[in-house]
Order: structure tokens, then C-alpha cells, then sequence
């Protein structure tokens, strides 16, 4: 009978508390469904107004006199497809400042090429090798055909290879068939990746010449241009190749023997007619 008595007692003593903290922890869970769904309800206008948010934070570092908020914000603001960026930054490829108009001309050449042509057309005669690079790269992303016979000119003689070879490829992307004749002078070039950027770029061009062109230059060359030969045919989508190439499967030079299986075989995948 005390044993009941006093169960019951602690039992009323305790009620009270657990129905407090049920209610506590039942408004808690209402209050916290009640955020999730106004978390959730507004995330396409909670997108968009963060977007702008970000468009006017974005612009405000890149108009900033503070150099270093400038320089921040174009380091990220050249990752950035957005015309209007190109619109505020074209400017700050005049900059004094060589790291900044180094960025400037980046972040234009992605965001709208079309604003940044004079700036891109000037940064080729900067004495800066990092400039130049980023102008032809400008050049190549606007594929604009009145540029092509300053690219031209520089694929032909600048002393810069890797220049040359960006030359090349922008004559490949901007597709003017008249720089053919300009492209086939440097497949002959002693550096081998701006034989390479030309013989891509002539493939780019649609080039129908190119294939006779290569099986001409390997039967008439000699080794070890002929090894050279195999590497460009590599390149070429073109099956017809894979008739020349197959003797030197057999040829006594190992090193011929290797580079004529890759040519094949590349060949073959490039033209969409590997076999497993």
C-alpha cells in the first residue's frame, strides 16, 4: 500500500514536468518545420537576388582605387562568362600595373572578345611575353578574319615558339581558308609543337590538301623526318592515311615501327573507326 501510495506521488510530481517538456519540444519541432519550409519556399528568388548581390559586389572590387581589391576581384572575375564584365574591365588593360592588364586582358578575352579587339591587338606589341600570349589568346577567342594577317606574321617570325604555335591555333579557330598557305610554311617549322598547332589548325580549316600532302612528304622524306612524318599523320582523322602508314608496320627501325602502330591507331580513333 506505501509502496503504490508513493509511486503515485512521484508519478503526479513528474507528470507535470514531461508534459512541460513535451509542449517545449513539440513547439520546437513546429518552429523548426515552419523554418525549413520558408527556407525552402523562396530559393529561386533567394538565387536570383544572391546573384545580384554578387554581380554588385563583383563590380564594386573591380571599380575600386584600391589596387589590391582590383586585383582580387580579377583574378576570379576572368573564370567568369558575363559580357558586362568585359565592359568594366577593358579599361584596366591599359593599366601601368603588368599583373593587372595581364588579368584585364583575360578577363575580357572570356567574358566578351568583341570589347577587348584593340587591346588585344596592342598587347602584341608589348615587349612582355605573358602579354603578347594573352593578346593572341584574345584574338583566338574573338575569331575576327581581318586579324589573321597579324597572326600570320607572328606565327611566321616571331622568336617565341610557343607564340608561334598560339598563332597557329588561333588561325585554326577563327577558320579563314587563306591562311592555309601560311600554315603549310610551318609545318616545316624546327619546333615541333608549332608543326603540330598547323597541322591542327589546317584540319580545323577542313583542309583537303592535307593527307596528299603528308603521304607526299613521308615517301620523298628521309629519317628522321619520316619519323617526323608518322607523328602529324597521327593527328589527321583521315582512314586514307592508314595505306601509307601500314609498310612501316615491317620497317626494320624500331623506332618507325612504333610511331607507325600509334599513327594508326590514332588515326583510327580520331576518325571514329577504332575497333576494340
Amino acid at each position: 500500500m506505501h509502496a503504490n501510495r508513493e509511486k503515485r506521488l512521484v508519478f503526479r510530481a513528474i507528470s507535470p514536468c514531461r508534459l512541460v517538456f513535451l509542449a517545449l519540444l513539440l513547439c520546437f519541432s513546429v518552429d523548426v518545420g515552419a523554418q525549413g519550409e520558408v527556407a525552402r519556399e523562396p530559393a529561386g528568388n533567394g538565387g536570383e537576388q544572391a546573384a545580384a548581390d554578387a554581380r554588385r559586389q563583383l563590380k564594386s572590387a573591380l571599380l575600386s582605387r584600391d589596387s589590391d581589391k582590383r586585383l582580387a576581384a580579377l583574378r576570379v572575375a576572368r573564370f567568369i562568362n558575363e559580357p558586362w564584365i568585359a565592359e568594366i574591365v577593358e579599361p584596366l588593360c591599359k593599366s601601368p600595373d603588368f599583373g593587372e592588364r595581364a588579368l584585364a586582358l583575360e578577363a575580357v578575352a572570356n567574358s566578351n572578345p568583341a570589347q577587348g579587339r584593340e587591346a588585344f591587338l596592342v598587347a602584341l606589341t608589348s615587349g612582355e611575353r605573358a602579354l603578347r600570349l594573352r593578346g593572341l589568346l584574345g584574338l583566338a577567342a574573338l575569331r575576327d578574319p581581318d586579324t589573321v594577317p597579324r597572326l600570320v606574321e607572328i606565327m611566321r617570325g616571331d622568336l617565341d615558339p610557343d607564340l608561334r604555335a598560339t598563332a597557329a591555333e588561333a588561325l585554326g579557330k577563327i577558320g579563314d581558308i587563306k591562311a592555309s598557305v601560311a600554315l603549310y610554311e610551318v609545318v616545316e617549322d624546327h619546333y615541333p609543337p608549332v608543326r603540330e598547332k598547323a597541322v591542327l589548325a589546317l584540319i580545323a580549316l577542313g583542309d583537303e590538301a592535307l593527307s596528299q600532302y603528308l603521304i607526299d612528304r613521308l615517301k620523298n622524306d628521309h629519317y628522321p623526318h619520316q619519323a617526323e612524318v608518322l607523328r602529324l599523320m597521327a593527328l589527321v582523322p583521315d582512314p586514307a592515311l592508314v595505306t601509307a602508314i601500314e609498310p612501316f608496320l615491317v620497317s626494320e627501325d624500331h623506332y618507325k615501327r612504333t610511331l607507325a602502330a600509334a599513327a594508326i591507331l590514332s588515326i583510327l580513333e580520331r576518325s571514329g573507326n577504332a575497333q576494340p
